[in-house]
């Protein structure tokens, strides 16, 4: 049977882009998408790096001044130690005739005001004759003790020439309780009868220690605005890296650690969803 219907009456039949438009959009929004997620992620990642640059310069920063205090911490109690040793009262008191209850004095005065630990007073032939720590005098030389370091700070501080001004030395040692500063410098007379005064040395050195004990580290916190500040043993392990050693890097006797501050990274973790 021939079909009878007409020709404007046949049924319409969808045009093939009908949906077009929408499936264009709906195309177009998947790779946006993925656009903005890599955008979005490149800038994170960049401003995460950028803040941990600014927190590794920050614990940087405070590593430096660190070293800095702590060599001027040295250099002032060896400055203390050279002004004691280069005094011919000291010398007539000490090396010429020994008279314990003036070194003691001395001792005494130089903990009370300038925070020193101990005196130590080693002869000519490297022989301990006086020692003096924690407010009182000690049978046994507490130096005895302590790392080698401590030998090679005297030796240097006896290299000074006879005739001439003494030069200080100082350094870093421990013993097994405590890391301390230490300033040492010869004992030297003058002749003081001519104009100028003609240095004479003696072979005999004068040792002085400060230990760096919570108190030290305190003041020096709270000075600089070190939060945490402390001393860890050789072995301890920072992942952050904010630590200071201490001594020589093939004998290290401790570190200094802190709080670093992470500022820039704390931002940018609030920021994160």
């Amino acid at each position: 049977m021939r079909d009878t219907k007409k020709p404007d009456q046949i049924e319409p039949v969808s045009r093939p882009d009908a949906f077009a438009p929408e499936r264009t959009l709906s195309g177009l929004l998947v790779p946006f998408g993925i656009l903005l997620f890599l955008l979005f992620a490149t800038g994170v990642g960049l401003t995460w790096f950028a803040a941990k640059g600014q927190d590794d310069l920050t614990s940087e920063n405070t590593r430096q001044l660190l070293r800095s205090v702590l060599t001027t911490h040295r250099q002032n109690l060896a400055q203390v130690t050279k002004e004691y040793a280069y005094w011919n009262e000291m010398v007539e008191n000490v090396v010429t005739s020994f008279n314990a209850d003036y070194i003691e004095r001395q001792s005494k005065y130089l903990t009370e005001n300038f925070g020193v630990t101990s005196v130590h007073v080693i002869d000519a032939e490297g022989r301990s004759v006086y020692a003096w720590i924690d407010g009182a005098r000690a049978g046994n030389d507490p130096l005895e003790d302590f790392s080698n370091g401590v030998r090679s700070i005297i030796a240097r501080a006896r290299d000074s020439a006879n005739d001439a001004v003494p030069i200080p030395a100082e350094g870093i040692g421990s013993d097994s309780k405590a890391v301390y500063l230490i300033g040492a410098s010869e004992l030297t007379d003058y002749d003081d009868a001519a104009d100028v005064l003609i240095p004479r040395g003696t072979d005999w050195v004068l040792v002085m220690t400060r230990r760096m004990d919570e108190d030290f580290l305190s003041k020096i916190a709270n000075d600089f605005q070190v939060g945490g500040l402390r001393l860890v043993t050789p072995d301890a392990i920072d992942p952050h890296g904010s630590r200071l050693s201490l001594g020589e890097e093939d004998d290290v006797l401790g570190h200094l650690a802190w709080e670093a501050k992470r500022s820039g990274r704390d931002l940018i973790i609030g920021l994160l969803p």
